[in-house]
């Protein structure tokens, strides 16, 4: 699958600087950023994105919200990647509930990040085969 639109949903602008990196590397034709949860949120409504990079804790609406309202009101179903610090208390379980496709917690590795990300792509390529 051709990763064609991405969306970062970060804020702290290094860690986003890396993850769009990491993406452009990836193949990524397109890499948006936002740097905050309303932001992200409006911006993944807007226009469908293929892959999204949600850290959990956001000033204002953080990335558990974002993910709640996306599910809600959009049929559109990207592949979702949650990069977070906050990974301790997630569950399997919890993380699909959020409507999220895998886990990446910080610090991470960008080659962790790309093989999780290779992974998810390959793996949604196959389902819309």
């Amino acid at each position: 699958m051709k990763l064609k639109r991405a969306l970062v949903i970060e804020d702290d602008p290094d860690v986003a600087k890396v993850l769009k990196l990491a993406l452009q590397q990836l193949g990524a034709a397109s890499v948006s950023t936002a740097g905050n949860g309303d932001l992200g949120l409006e911006m993944a409504l807007a226009q469908p994105f293929q892959l999204l990079l949600v850290d959990l804790l956001l000033p204002g609406r953080d990335g558990y919200d974002v993910l709640r309202q996306l599910r809600a009101r959009s049929s559109f179903r990207p592949i979702v990647v949650l990069v977070t610090s906050a990974a301790g208390h997630l569950d399997r379980r919890t993380i699909e509930s959020l409507g999220a496709d895998a886990l990446v917690e910080k610090p991470f590795s960008v080659g962790e990040l790309l093989d999780c990300l290779r992974g998810l792509l390959a793996e949604r390529q196959r389902t819309e085969a």
